[in-house]
């Protein structure tokens, strides 16, 4: 039987995972804000298109690019509620860089681009407009005019998009989709 008063010295070895942790605050906030640094793009799915998963890749502005837009609907309109609204429109043009489509159970870093019937990548929303059968005559074909067709003709749709959009680029470490629903 063994002595309980027996001294013994027990041996623990770090693993894989001790070793890559960060071993103070400093070091975990470091690593914190490289993480955040490092995301430039996002998925933020399409309402109303939830069964097929469509979603649509975006990029973080630059604050130049920002301004611009800023600048460019001032000179358009002055009415607050309009001007805001564009701001989020055209935030979504410029921030726009394709169309993925990833349902229910798929991860979206193995989304599947979309494509249009010529076998080309849709890349815009007017590409995707007219994939969806927009006619925009009489009017001419804009941006702003695709992303309302696309969201169903509903301002509240596309807006409540860009917004979730703008929270992003606020704090690209965030969940849209799951940030979303727990407000």
């Amino acid at each position: 039987m063994d002595d309980p008063m027996e001294d013994v010295t027990e041996i623990i070895t770090p693993t894989e995972d001790d070793q890559q942790r960060p071993q103070s605050p400093l070091e975990a906030l470091r690593a914190r804000r490289d993480e955040v640094a490092a995301n430039r793009e996002i998925l933020i799915q399409i309402p109303g298109q939830e069964d097929l998963g469509l979603k649509v890749k975006y990029r973080l502005l630059t604050r130049d690019e920002a301004d611009e837009i800023g600048k460019n609907i001032r000179k358009q309109t002055r009415e607050r509620a309009e001007f805001m609204y564009r701001v989020v429109v055209d935030t979504m043009v410029r921030a726009c860089q394709g169309f993925y489509l990833a349902p229910d159970g798929v991860p979206d870093d193995k989304a599947e681009p979309l494509v249009g019937e010529d076998g080309d990548v849709i890349s815009t929303f007017t590409q995707l407009a007219y994939g969806l059968g927009w006619d925009p005559t009489p009017l001419p074909a804009t941006q702003r005019r695709a992303i309302y067709y696309v969201f169903g003709e509903n301002d509240f749709s596309s807006a409540s998009h860009g917004l979730l959009l703008q929270r992003w680029m606020n704090n690209t470490n965030m969940d849209v989709d799951l940030d979303f629903l727990q407000d």
